[in-house]
């Protein structure tokens, strides 16, 4: 196709090109010119490229960029969560014979390990000596025999955390973060 530069410097198809072009498809007029004035726009060159193709990638990259953010954060909410659980079965295992309420003393040795993670979510289950024991309290605990936090047996400290996974607003899903720790009683 040739295409020529007129003196008001804008780009034409030339006679030939137009004349061939109206004939192939009928059209006269108003709407030659929109036509031509299309295609010379398509044959100018690779202005606009650079917009057309930004377009193209942004939303992709946005996906990708709010994935691994939400990504992140679950992340760092785990991580949180598994220290804090940690933190609280030490406690638990530690002091056992100190306290009447050992579950709530490492339900609270929980919350304050886990400050940036929301208390209304946060439950909690124990398995102290085989009997297992869910909220923060487990009042009872026998100091010998079966359930009882004797020295030499194991308590196992469990918290459930819920998460939420949103990418871009196309995908939103539920989870649940779980941790569990199991310690000797010293």
């Amino acid at each position: 196709m040739k295409i020529l530069l007129a003196a008001d410097g804008q780009v034409r198809p030339s006679a030939r090109v137009r004349q061939s072009a109206a004939a192939a498809r009928g059209v006269s007029g108003k709407k030659w010119l929109l036509a031509s004035r299309i295609l010379a726009i398509a044959c100018a060159g690779d202005e606009g490229g650079s917009l057309v193709e930004f377009a193209l990638t942004m939303p992709m990259m946005m996906v990708l960029i709010t994935g691994m953010f939400s990504f992140g954060i679950i992340l760092n909410q785990y991580l949180v969560l598994t220290h804090a659980v940690d933190t609280g079965a030490r406690l638990l295992a530690v002091s056992a014979q100190q306290t009447s309420d050992p579950c709530s003393t490492a339900s609270t040795q929980i919350l304050s390990s886990a400050p940036t993670l929301s208390s209304k979510g946060l439950s909690y289950s124990y398995v102290i000596g085989g009997a297992p024991y869910s909220g923060t309290t487990c009042n009872g605990v026998p100091a010998t025999g079966s359930g009882s936090l004797a020295s030499g047996t194991t308590v196992s400290v469990t918290a459930t955390y819920p998460c939420q996974l949103n990418v871009f607003a196309l995908w939103n899903k539920k989870c649940t973060l779980t941790a569990s720790t199991t310690e000797l009683v010293q």
